[in-house]
């Protein structure tokens, strides 16, 4: 079996992709003249302050000065200021951390002042002792490919020579190969069409089996990893002999590979044949090095192809273009136009070729600002690119769009600008129209009172207007263009998904009622909304628009007025009931006033018919008249009924006096249809509440009043005041409840009191219940928040009367808690020194 030896060897202290970066460490200095001959480069070394110890002769033809005159000067000393300052800048950045320099484009002048870019490819060098002595490198003069790429005009001139000296430049790296390195052939085939072909080879006549249909030596070497090279020893006995037996006619021993790259793919193979099994220590580091040479100039001998297959399409679209195009030399006259620009001008070619630019500028003025205004930033960045205002021949003045590039001549000087220049007057019309439109529908979409969000078919949001931003406190550039879903809206995202979904199917609109979502302010709120689709011209579903709104207000609106009706109901209940039971009242109390008036004389008679029934008896009259009177009067126990007659009428009394208590105090609490504020003595008015409320507390707690004798009355609307007591008590009463539970042996306590402070009147509310948990302390003001089961309650208690103390007394309701030892309400309304007008 043949033995194959495979391997990558890499230089110490080398990097960078240069093509020829380590060059002068392995050839000697006749090869090395060949090369830099070859490739046309200038090699070069510099000592650790960036001063030149060594530059090859191709310096003069790149610079124009000789190695002599550039030795102890720093490569700054040869560029513009700025390009020199930028340079310095990165050469000190890379000796700090000795660093390769890799592909740097840099500016410099020749000696006779033009100005020539070089690509300069560098890597750090130590000694012995691994000291960091300079940088070993390589330039590059790019000029000409740099100007192909500027202007249209100098890209003509290089499309054709980037490629002539291709063939020439192959041939001598593949003989400057195989005479460095001694070896008895070498040769470099490259891909095309798909198979490896042969572009040149040095002392070799016989043709190398390349077919790509088989396992060949070159094909194996196009597969190393990571642009290694593939080395094999024995090669009369490996596999690839059996494919061709020229290996062995030509007593070839030892094989070097090496992979060749352009843009990253593999391009070819630079080879070397040895008839020994030795080969120089150094034949993989010259290797590598004259592969990226090759791989360099395979890149231009591609982009000068496809240039030069361009070139024709590029001519024709030049001629054919609609933008005016127009070539300007350095000192701003024209020196050619199109057709395009004709049109767009007036002129005839023959009229502006010749003349100064300031031939189609709005005035001399204008012109200079130009000047002013782009120069420089062409100067800069090679280009510059804006809007303008030109005027044509008959005066009128139009908008354009240009492009203004530099180009160069042949040695790399600015010698003129294409620009190409575009009538916008149309679109600017059409911009301003569309503007004024936009304008106008985002005044519309913004004076829209509800949330307005339009969502695409696929489901990004593409309208969000001012309401949807201050509600949801999401600004419209961070939700447009992205998923409705995937945004953080706190709303109940499924239902608004299911409406979509349905408006989507159904084509029609969808409402979708109650849908509960968290405010800006974190409070918890309902909106309503309504889906509706949007079809386009054609009659496809283009997305839907979600109209909301905060309809919080209007379900607390809708429970105050169900609740205001049911107090009015209430009232008008008491009222008729107080009146109807007022009526017999009075007269069950006028009789029973009669009746203690008149049983008063009767006692004052019998104690005269008993002084007379004495003066008889004492005398003997009538005997039995007298036997039957006591016997009478013992039967029926005169005596208890004298006492108890009395007792009973005032008893009685007693009790229609209480009847009339509770009618008065709920005649005093509904109020009906009283609005309007009112002075209010808010003790008569807790006391009144805790009469009409007794039944609510009566079986689960004690409740006492602690009202300060100082407290002045409070200008408030009577009616909304009494129902905060009523709440707030039968709240109490309802969370003891929760405690003691129904008919308890112990109750719990209410305590109400009022409180006269500085600014506040008060009124407290204590209870012995569970306390508010924590977790829910900042919701029990919410509209429709309970804790109760289902039919106990709606969660509208409290929210009213944080509404009517706090929004329209311009009041305070706090509440102070702790869990498991109750809660005290406490209600601040201000004080007023004396009554305002009535309006």
């Amino acid at each position: 079996m043949s033995k194959t030896r495979r391997g990558h060897r890499r230089p110490e202290n080398r990097t960078g992709d240069s093509h020829a970066d380590e060059t002068a460490l392995v050839i000697d200095e006749k090869g090395l003249k060949k090369l830099v001959f070859a490739v046309g480069d200038w090699i070069w070394e510099v000592d650790d302050n960036g001063h030149y110890t060594y530059c090859s002769e191709a310096v003069e033809s790149i610079l124009g000065y000789t190695p002599e005159e550039m030795i102890g000067k720093s490569p700054f000393d040869f560029m513009p200021r700025e390009e020199a300052k930028k340079s310095r800048d990165l050469f000190e950045k890379a000796v700090r951390k000795k660093a390769p320099i890799k592909d740097f484009e840099n500016w410099n002048l020749t000696k006779s002042g033009e100005r020539v870019c070089l690509l300069t490819n560098g890597f750090p060098v130590f000694d012995d002792s691994g000291k960091f002595r300079g940088y070993r490198g390589v330039d590059k003069d790019i000029t000409a490919l740099k100007t192909a790429r500027q202007s249209l005009a100098d890209l003509y001139r290089c499309l054709s020579g980037l490629g002539l000296n291709f063939d020439e430049n192959i041939r001598s790296i593949v003989e400057t190969t195989g005479k460095a390195l001694d070896a008895c052939c070498a040769c470099y085939f490259h891909m095309e069409e798909g198979a490896l072909k042969r572009v040149f080879a040095w002392n070799l006549e016989e043709d190398l089996e390349t077919d790509s249909g088989k396992e060949t030596i070159f094909i194996e070497t196009l597969k190393q990893p990571e642009k290694g090279a593939l080395v094999i020893s024995r090669l009369k006995d490996s596999r690839f002999a059996l494919s061709d037996d020229a290996f062995s006619r030509l007593g070839l021993e030892t094989y070097l590979g090496q992979p060749v790259y352009a843009k990253g793919e593999p391009i070819g193979v630079l080879c070397v044949f040895f008839k020994g099994d030795k080969f120089p220590e150094n034949a993989m580091d010259l290797m590598g090095t004259l592969s990226r040479v090759i791989g360099k100039e395979e890149e231009r001998h591609l982009a000068s192809r496809k240039l030069v297959a361009r070139e024709s399409f590029l001519r024709a679209l030049v001629d054919s273009a609609t933008d005016a195009i127009a070539v300007i030399d350095f000192n701003r006259h024209f020196v050619d136009i199109n057709r395009a620009f004709c049109e767009m001008f007036g002129y005839e070619k023959d009229e502006v070729v010749g003349k100064p630019t300031a031939l189609i500028h709005v005035s001399e003025e204008a012109s200079e600002k130009f000047r002013e205004t782009a120069y420089p930033i062409i100067r800069e960045r090679g280009y510059w690119q804006g809007e303008w205002r030109l005027k044509r021949r008959d005066g009128t003045v139009f908008p354009i769009e240009s492009i203004v590039t530099e180009f160069w001549d042949e040695v790399g000087k600015v010698s003129g600008y294409v620009t190409f220049i575009r009538d916008i007057s149309e679109r600017k019309k059409a911009e301003e129209a569309l503007r004024n439109a936009h304008e106008r529908l985002s005044q519309v979409i913004n004076a829209i009172h509800s949330i307005l969000i339009g969502v695409s078919s696929e489901g990004t949001v593409f309208l969000w207007n001012k309401v949807a931003e201050e509600t949801f406190g999401l600004r419209e550039g961070t939700v447009v263009g992205k998923l409705l879903e995937g945004e953080k809206i706190p709303w109940e995202w499924e239902r608004i998904k299911e409406g979509i979904q349905a408006c989507s199917n159904k084509r029609q609109i969808i409402s979708v009622e109650d849908v509960r979502f968290t405010d800006r302010r974190g409070e918890e709120r309902f909106l309503g909304v309504t889906i509706n689709p949007v079809i386009d011209t054609r009659g496809d579903l283009a997305g839907t628009l979600i109209f909301a709104a905060d309809i919080t207000g209007r379900k607390l609106m809708e429970a105050q007025l169900l609740q205001a009706q049911k107090m009015e109901s209430i009232g008008q209940l008491a009222a008729g009931i107080a009146h109807e039971i007022n009526t017999p009242t009075q007269f069950v109390g006028d009789n029973l006033s009669f009746l203690k008036d008149a049983f008063g004389d009767l006692l004052q008679l019998m104690e005269k018919y008993e002084k007379l029934v004495a003066l008889v008896k004492s005398k003997g009259f009538f005997p039995e008249v007298i036997g039957e009177i006591e016997a009478f009067s013992d039967e029926i126990d005169l005596a208890f009924i004298r006492d108890e007659i009395l007792k009973a009428v005032e008893q009685s009394m007693e009790g229609v006096e209480r009847v009339s208590h509770i009618v008065r105090a709920m005649k005093e609490f509904t109020h009906p249809g009283v609005k309007k504020k009112e002075w209010v003595d808010l003790n008569k008015a807790v006391e009144t509440t805790v009469t009409v409320t007794k039944n609510a507390w009566k079986y689960v707690a004690e409740l006492t009043t602690r009202l300060d004798p100082n407290l002045q009355p409070v200008l408030c609307s009577p009616d909304e005041i009494n129902q905060v007591i009523l709440n707030l008590i039968v709240n109490a009463a309802q969370a003891i409840e929760e405690v003691v539970g129904k008919n308890p042996e112990k109750k719990g306590q209410i305590v109400v009191e009022t409180r006269d402070t500085k600014k506040w009147a008060e009124i407290r509310v204590r209870d012995t219940g569970p306390g508010i948990p924590k977790k829910i302390q900042n919701r029990i003001f919410d509209p429709f928040f309970t804790t109760k089961e289902v039919g106990k309650g709606t969660g509208q208690g409290l929210a009213i009367a944080y509404d009517f103390v706090v929004h329209k007394h311009g009041g305070v309701l706090t509440f102070e808690t702790r869990e498991g030892k109750g809660t005290v309400f406490i209600v601040k309304l201000p004080k007023q020194v004396k009554e305002p007008e009535e309006t």
